[in-house]
């Protein structure tokens, strides 16, 4: 949401509570973000401080915000910033502090902040599942030369590097579920931006679109990208679809290989003009995104109807 003084605000949707939107505050900066929720209406994400830092936070019912802290190394980082929480509580983001060193965290009650083990400079964590197997990205900055590759560490310890098969570099890998399938996107062999799924069994696999692209101006362009993924393997995220006049960015889901535009599911008469893009799945099936009401920006969610048959 947005605060009376233009800055984002995170917030927390519950339609069992009253009122069912709740602000979740701030470190003292006024401004933030949440990213992630799990089950137990724990959020994590990221919020200003007093002295305008960036700070990875988790917010609960019971204690409201805490300061997740930064990565303890030398030289010391000063900003954080949490991308995914899972069912046991445990967040990953990453922290920053000199230019170029960037490193993967995980964080639990237990222990606190650390680096995700195996995980080195220019590492962040996207998501982490119920089994801590953590997903995100390792590459280097605009100016290294080095494209970012997908990694995946799994709870025991072992990691894996997402290997692009598509005939481009970029990998970029941002949700897991339990099974553990990954979900993002990759550049494929024009330098297109495609949604992609991968497992270590399968390798990857480039996702269906709608056949459009937007062009990019490094790039070959835009064509989709995954967001979530949830246990049954449904993956929604973004991608581009014609429009009366142009094309443009819209909601995506993806079952069993198939993609859908989640605008179809607009009623007649609605006040909404575009859902741009889907960022979460849950195991329920309800998804949580970015739409446009009167040109301007609202969350949605859109929650499955069960049909009855009567007798």
């Amino acid at each position: 949401v947005t605060t009376s003084e233009g800055k984002y605000a995170p917030f927390i949707w519950r339609p069992n509570q009253s009122p069912k939107l709740q602000k979740l505050g701030s470190l003292g900066g006024g401004a933030g973000i949440a990213t992630g929720v799990n089950v137990y209406s724990e959020v994590c994400g990221k919020s200003t401080t007093v002295d305008g830092l960036d700070r990875a936070f988790r917010w609960t019912p019971a204690t409201g915000m805490e300061d997740l802290g930064v990565v303890l190394i030398s030289p010391p980082h000063a900003h954080s910033f949490a991308n995914g929480i899972n069912d046991r509580g445990e967040i990953v983001g990453y922290s920053w502090g000199p230019p170029g060193d960037i490193r993967a965290f995980v964080w639990s009650e237990d222990e606190g902040m650390s680096m995700v083990p195996s995980a080195g400079e220019g590492t962040r964590a996207q998501g982490i599942n119920g089994f801590s197997d953590i997903v995100g990205i390792q590459g280097g900055d605009e100016f290294s030369g080095i494209p970012d590759e997908g990694r995946v560490w799994r709870g025991e310890g072992a990691m894996y590097t997402i290997k692009n098969t598509l005939g481009g570099d970029v990998v970029t890998a941002l949700a897991i579920n339990d099974v553990p399938k990954v979900a993002g996107s990759a550049e494929d062999a024009e330098f297109r931006e495609v949604a992609i799924l991968w497992s270590k069994a399968a390798g990857m696999t480039k996702l269906e679109d709608f056949g459009w692209y937007i062009p990019g101006d490094n790039t070959g362009g835009f064509v989709a990208q995954a967001h979530g993924i949830n246990f049954f393997g449904d993956v929604v995220g973004e991608a581009v679809a014609p429009s009366k006049a142009s094309v443009h960015r819209v909601a995506a889901l993806w079952r069993q290989g198939k993609i859908y535009d989640l605008n179809k599911l607009i009623p007649k008469g609605t006040e909404w003009t575009n859902l741009s893009s889907a960022e979460a799945i849950n195991n329920k099936r309800c998804i949580a995104g970015i739409g446009t009401i009167s040109g301007k920006g609202h969350a949605f969610l859109l929650a499955p109807v069960v049909l009855q048959k009567l007798t």
